[in-house]
């Protein structure tokens, strides 16, 4: 993945990135309706800049089409009047000369038999593919859930109705990284380096159980998805690798402090807002610049279409083998 294509979708993230500034400023000096106010708008900015940035490239010069000689049809109606006035200034055929009216259609006539088939109309390059939107539905259902659980765990005694929103985020994640590595092989969907987050869940369950006591089972379950997450996410991309990896950073950091006796971090509340808003914007511009990149595979109409379209040509050639 290259760098030109996170740089051209990055006006599209500048609200979310201004708003993710503002929230962490107010972490320290705003009052808490603030803070709340403003955690709620972090992720409806970046699916804004989702939806923004993944507006088909194009859309605006779909009514032209191009030429395989690199010419842009842009204007049919004018194109009409320009033939039908070239059309009155061509000489008629009742003007011709009758010798070389009839040579030139026995010459095109030899011509066309010498070929056996008609000459090849001029075909037109293929408009940028549509954007896979079942990819990007997933990005913005995660994003969705991810307000959710944002909103939630703003309020007291909503921990685990928010934990079960960011658990549907996860699953969303999951389900978009398996479909969007489809027909890969398996090393390239799990990569090698990714075990290590094997690890990580385990030391996150043995040192966090002894003091969960009920909440063992959902933590438990919760850590897996978030494992599988990231897993899924290190074959995706350096961005959204980073973004996987900054996920599981930010939640460790979350379930330290909430359930680890004697816990001192004076930076915790800003570290572990900063690595969760890193860790969506880089998953979210990751799947934005894939999505950009990535040709749709043409449905079966369209390929029902092409084939229809070109079962005539094939006729003709084999009739111009017989003759």
């Amino acid at each position: 993945m290259t760098d030109r294509p996170a740089r051209q979708i990055l006006p599209a993230f500048v609200p979310f990135l201004a708003a993710s500034a503002v929230h962490l400023v107010l972490l320290h000096t705003g009052p808490g309706w603030a803070i709340t106010a403003t955690k709620a708008l972090l992720m409806p900015a970046l699916a804004g800049a989702v939806l923004v940035a993944t507006r088909r490239p194009g859309e605006k010069e779909e009514s032209g089409a191009t030429d395989v000689s690199g010419s842009t049809r842009t204007d049919a109606p004018a194109d009409a009047r320009r033939a039908h006035a070239l059309d009155g200034m061509d000489v008629s055929a009742d003007d011709r000369d009758p010798d070389a009216a009839g040579g030139e259609v026995e010459a095109s006539a030899a011509l066309q038999g010498s070929r056996g088939a008609r000459p090849p109309r001029p075909q037109r390059l293929p408009r940028l593919p549509r954007l896979p939107r079942r990819m990007l539905g997933l990005l913005i259902a995660a994003l969705a859930a991810s307000w959710v659980g944002d909103v939630l765990l703003s309020f007291p005694g909503w921990f685990i109705p928010g934990l079960l929103a960011f658990l549907l985020a996860h699953v969303f994640y999951v389900v978009l990284f398996w479909r969007w590595s489809r027909g890969e092989p398996l090393a390239r969907r799990v990569p090698l380096r990714a075990l290590g987050y094997a690890a990580w869940y385990v030391g996150f369950v043995v040192l966090l159980a002894p003091h969960l006591g009920s909440l063992l089972p959902p933590v438990a379950v919760y850590g897996f998805v978030l494992g599988l997450m990231a897993v899924l996410a290190a074959g995706r991309g350096r961005l959204v690798a980073v973004g996987g990896a900054l996920f599981v950073v930010s939640d460790s950091v979350l379930a330290l402090g909430r359930f680890l006796p004697d816990y001192g971090f004076a930076l915790h509340d800003l570290t572990v807002m900063s690595t969760y808003l890193a860790a969506q914007g880089l998953i979210a511009a990751g799947v934005v610049v894939a999505l950009r990149e990535r040709p749709e595979r043409p449905d079966a109409h369209e390929r029902s279409e092409r084939h229809d379209r070109s079962r005539p040509h094939a006729s003709e050639s084999s009739a111009a083998e017989g003759i």
